[in-house]
């Protein structure tokens, strides 16, 4: 086996080893937001922020996003953008601008009250359990 042969044997080993036994720790978390119960003048997303929990649960902390469309439709995927999100508790804020902020209209204008735009307010919290095979989530803000 010439050196070159050998290299290209050792770097498939190397990847075969990693793939094998690797699972995604993260779970399919897909759902339905509503406004006032109906579809969402236009389309928006969720930001999914980890809540406060003991440093010892060993899960990664990282948060998550989901575009949803005008019916409100959406799957979440992590920061590092892997599909579905680590199991954990998540409180959520939601965007859907009319016109976003700029450097000359600072506030923009959300279609959004101002209670959902800020996680620690909003009272939305997704809980993602470890192990599960999907999460089916389903949110509604009032007008």
């Amino acid at each position: 086996m010439t050196m070159g042969m050998r290299s290209l044997a050792v770097a498939v080993c190397c990847v075969a080893l990693a793939a094998c036994g690797r699972q995604s720790p993260t779970v399919p978390a897909h759902g339905v937001i509503t406004l006032a119960g109906g579809p969402w003048p236009a389309e928006g997303v969720l930001v999914f922020e980890p809540a406060p929990a003991p440093a010892s649960d060993g899960a990664p902390r990282l948060p998550g996003t989901a575009a949803f469309d005008t019916e409100g439709r959406f799957s979440a995927k992590t920061s590092a953008g892997d599909e579905g999100l680590f199991p954990g508790r998540y409180v959520i804020r939601v965007e859907c601008w009319a016109s976003e902020p700029t450097m000359y209209e600072p506030e923009g204008k959300s279609h959004v009250p101002l209670k959902y735009r800020n996680s620690a307010t909003s009272g939305l919290e997704a809980v993602v359990p470890p192990g599960a095979r999907t999460v089916a989530l389903k949110f509604d803000v009032p007008k």
